[in-house]
């Protein structure tokens, strides 16, 4: 029987951001500065099976940085088929990213890493906040949201948690 994969926790991942120097070899993240909670560390905001980062590099662009908690049967097959059929079209709505299958380096070993352009923007529950009294708001952030799923279907995929949140 395999032994399972330890990867480390979001804490964990908070401590060897703080040393961007040391748990990178992508010259766009060596060095560069994570965005900080109020404590002094890292802000990291944690899903299901990994934490996101936000870091800026030393050129100034930000990053979103994926760090896996969890290992995931196949991700770098699944990272790579996801690239290839979201390329064929320039969806409105995508992000390039760049999966590192040993993007970071710890102590214990290296780690995958998924790196893609930092986005700011609002979240959906936020928006509807906001607009929840202006029908045509509310009418075409459900059809952009709709566009979406239909454009991932056409490309042949499926998001899996393709809600508010994300």
């Amino acid at each position: 029987m395999a032994r399972p994969v330890h990867y480390p926790t979001g804490g964990e991942y908070r401590d060897l951001l703080s040393r961007t120097d040391r748990c990178f070899d992508d010259p766009a993240l060596v060095g560069g500065s994570p965005e900080y909670d109020p404590h002094g560390m890292p802000r990291a905001i944690s899903g299901n099976f990994a934490s996101i980062f936000a870091l800026t590099g030393t050129d100034g662009r930000r990053w979103a940085l994926k760090c896996f908690t969890r290992p995931v049967p196949e991700q770098n097959l699944r990272y790579r088929r996801i690239s290839e059929a979201l390329a064929v079209r320039d969806y409105p709505w995508r992000v390039a990213f760049e999966y590192l299958p040993t993007g970071l380096i710890s102590g214990e070993g290296r780690y995958p890493l998924l790196k893609m352009k930092w986005v700011d923007a609002q979240g959906l529950l936020a928006y509807m906040d906001r607009h929840w009294q202006e029908p045509a708001h509310i009418a075409a952030i459900a059809a952009q949201f709709a566009q979406i799923a239909t454009d991932l279907a056409d490309a042949g995929l499926a998001h899996g948690d393709l809600q508010h949140g994300n």
